[in-house]
């Protein structure tokens, strides 16, 4: 899944490393919190499997655990991955120096000594061990595996698609397009390995809403898919296009244009997010507030203490006295306060915590859910940052 970019200065992104449960489903992206009837919780640094009603069904026995995915779920013991499946029973027995659940549609990523391949839940190979590095498949049937400090990227069949010659490759965009680089140049390749934008910047991020973001000598412009720069360099910094505007920074300051290159909201604020579901979050002048900005560019809803963004209807937002609480479109607030609050699942579930515990519950129905009780509830870890 992707994250939305929170930007506070010059473009980065964050890659988080966490240990313990993990999960595929993250701040309530659309997926169901019980996955195939069962959700994920931690307790005594042990991981194991409740259902909806509270009820453990798989105790909490492994090191690290995933979410069940296609009846399997990937499980850790003594530092060794196997899978087993709803009734706990393990179909395949630990074996792996890491492993990720199989959801019937890609080989499930797998380490053995220092390899990586690809696999079934029932361990078999379907592309054998033999990458540095690797990826798991993205929703493309894509992975991006290195060899020998090169990196390319591979199909759910393990052949090349693109060659195994770069020294960086991200992505692939929403166009399908990978950014490559060598040395310190970058272009873009398509998934036949043709480069088909040359590699001639210095900086190139992947392509978003038929636009791609990519330094020049005046600064940050965009290219559209022909290679054609269509908004001149000019920006210190940049997000991606989502939803029909892009963040933009200008000295320090950020604001929004169109896919046009026009601003919508001037350079004004502190920082400010990619837009989701019609949104787009900023930090005011004052450097401890936050707002929503609509499709307008106008400032709508209340003040918030850290940056908030929305997922589906909802958004989990800090309020003043450091408290989280879930609100709809309309700003107003659908859950109590608790210490963080997580996005609203597929299923209609949220994870909250209070007191250092994790519960879990539907909206108006906290005394009937999931009560705080867990060291982590679905990897609470994931959106705990």
């Amino acid at each position: 899944m992707k994250y939305k970019t929170i930007l506070t200065g010059i473009f980065c992104a964050a890659a988080v490393m966490l240990s313990g449960c993990s999960s595929s489903t993250v701040k309530g992206d659309g997926a169901p919190l019980f996955s195939e009837g069962l959700c994920l919780f931690e307790s005594g640094g042990k991981c194991g499997y409740i259902n909806s009603d509270g009820e453990v069904k798989i105790a909490a026995q492994f090191d690290n655990a995933w979410d069940f995915v296609n009846g399997n779920a990937a499980v850790s013991v003594n530092g060794k991955y196997g899978y087993i499946n709803t009734s706990g029973d393990f179909i395949t027995p630990p074996q792996f120096d890491y492993a990720e659940s199989y959801d019937g549609k890609s080989p499930a990523l797998v380490k053995i000594g220092t390899k990586y391949g690809y696999v079934d839940s029932s361990g078999r190979y379907l592309i054998n061990p033999q990458f540095d590095e690797a990826q798991p498949f993205d929703d493309s049937g894509t992975a991006i595996v290195k060899i020998d400090k090169k990196y390319g990227a591979i199909n759910t069949s393990g052949e090349y698609i693109v060659p195994i010659q770069y020294d960086q490759i991200e992505g692939p965009g929403d166009n399908g397009l990978f950014v490559v680089t060598t040395g310190k140049l970058s272009g873009y390749c398509d998934k036949t390995g043709k480069l088909v934008i040359e590699q001639s910047y210095s900086d190139a991020k992947p392509f978003s809403e038929g636009l791609a973001a990519v330094m020049t000598s005046n600064g940050y412009g965009f290219i559209d898919e022909s290679g054609e720069m269509v908004i001149p360099g000019q920006f210190d910094g940049v997000g991606e296009f989502s939803g029909g505007f892009c963040p933009v920074m200008m000295g320090e300051k950020w604001g929004y244009i169109n896919t046009e290159g026009k601003y919508t909201v001037n350079p004004m604020y502190k920082a400010a997010s990619e837009y989701s579901e019609g949104f787009g979050c900023v930090g005011l002048p004052d450097g401890e507030t936050y707002r929503f900005v609509d499709e307008d560019g106008e400032l709508v809803g209340g003040e918030y203490t850290d940056m908030a963004e929305f997922s589906g209807e909802y958004a989990s937002v800090r309020c003043e006295d450091g408290k989280q609480q879930l609100i709809n479109k309309q700003f107003e607030p659908i859950t109590e306060e608790y210490d963080t609050v997580s996005g609203l699942f597929g299923d209609g579930y949220f994870i909250y915590e209070q007191g250092g515990k994790f519960g879990a519950a539907k909206p108006g129905e906290e005394e009937e859910g999931i009560q705080p009780i867990y060291d982590s509830l679905n990897s609470s870890l994931w959106w705990k940052f």
